[in-house]
């Protein structure tokens, strides 16, 4: 049977692959058209010495130490040029991306990650990212809390109405987002009825397939 440890290791090694290929996507935020500048890796060290120097950045430190404590980053993206503290384009944190990118299918972490994911909680409580605190949640055996965080997160990506006018990579990133989501509630809670759940995945499927904008 495959470790635990194993399991995780090549979900990370996964989401890092899939970043490289569809980093545009990872990063794109709706509202913006056009691509994201050219992008840098910062020490991840640098970067949180710097967000712990600036107020009001809890979250976005949460995210990064998150990244870098539990999976193990070395790095942070971020626009050529930038300052310290911006962690992507257009205000997006890009460990944070990355980091709900590594949920998978919200296995089990390991126990060291684990310990230093409750930590984290802990000291951040709901300041640490929605999907980030579910997954260490699950892991701490709150499971109810868990699905929680992880359908209200569904229901505020759900398409409601027509179908958006987007840039498709905006329409990659809704769809990734919500599978990741429903595969973590079908994970934790593999006896709760998702149907009505996934009806917001393929409404986000069926908009993604029929948006034939062009960047």
């Amino acid at each position: 049977m495959i470790s635990t440890r194993y399991a995780v290791t090549m979900r990370l090694v996964l989401a890092a692959v899939m970043a490289a290929a569809v980093g545009i996507a990872l990063v794109a935020n709706v509202g913006h058209a056009e691509p994201p500048p050219a992008m840098e890796q910062r020490p991840v060290e640098k970067v949180i010495t710097a967000l712990k120097a600036e107020k009001g950045r809890r979250s976005d430190l949460a995210a990064v130490r998150f990244s870098a404590e539990v999976l193990g980053a070395k790095t942070v993206a971020a626009p050529v040029g930038s300052s310290l503290t911006t962690l992507g384009p257009w205000g997006d944190n890009t460990a944070l991306l990355s980091a709900e990118a590594a949920l998978g299918t919200c296995a089990p972490m390991s126990a060291d990650q684990q310990k230093k994911a409750s930590a984290l909680r802990k000291e951040f409580g709901d300041e640490l990212p929605p999907l980030l605190r579910a997954w260490t949640l699950a892991g701490e055996g709150n499971k109810d809390e868990a699905v929680k965080l992880f359908t209200g997160a569904i229901e505020a990506l759900r398409i409601q109405g027509e179908c958006p006018s987007e840039h498709p990579m905006y329409s990659h990133r809704r769809t990734s987002r919500l599978s990741t989501m429903l595969s973590c509630v079908r994970t934790i809670d593999p006896s709760r009825d998702t149907r009505e759940l996934g009806k917001a995945l393929d409404k986000a499927n069926t908009c993604a397939l029929n948006n034939h904008a062009v960047g």
